[in-house]
């Protein structure tokens, strides 16, 4: 039953704890950053990137096994949402928010890399 219960919420909790990363990293590293600024891109950037990171990291502690296979999982989702989300961002010329989801799917895809790698242990 347990297993089963950590089965259920490893995604949704990977997403809650990427999105919980991306509102800390906003409290803190967007302070003095003016809209419109590199200071606000590069927030942009790291946000996205600490953001995804930890939704495949988090993704994979919680699930019982196939830890790689998780992982891959939630790199793809973080990608098909961006291919979903492209055309209206370049629709409503958003490219902050463009340069947000390649950051994110790029911290995703570290992270996995690094997973399958077994360069991160749970």
């Amino acid at each position: 039953m347990k297993n089963m219960l950590r089965w259920i919420a490893c995604v949704p909790a990977g997403a809650i704890g990427g999105f919980l990363v991306l509102i800390v990293f906003s409290f803190v590293g967007n302070r003095y950053a003016e809209p419109g600024s590199i200071g606000n891109y590069i927030n942009f950037l790291l946000g996205g990137a600490l953001s995804g990171a930890a939704a495949v990291y988090i993704a994979a502690y919680i699930a019982p096994s196939k830890k790689n296979w998780v992982s891959m999982a939630v790199v793809l989702l973080s990608i098909a949402g961006m291919i979903v989300a492209l055309p209206t961002m370049i629709e409503n010329e958003d490219w902050s928010y463009l340069l947000f989801s390649i950051a994110q799917d790029g911290g995703a895809i570290f992270m996995a890399y690094k997973i399958f790698q077994k360069e991160i242990t749970f």
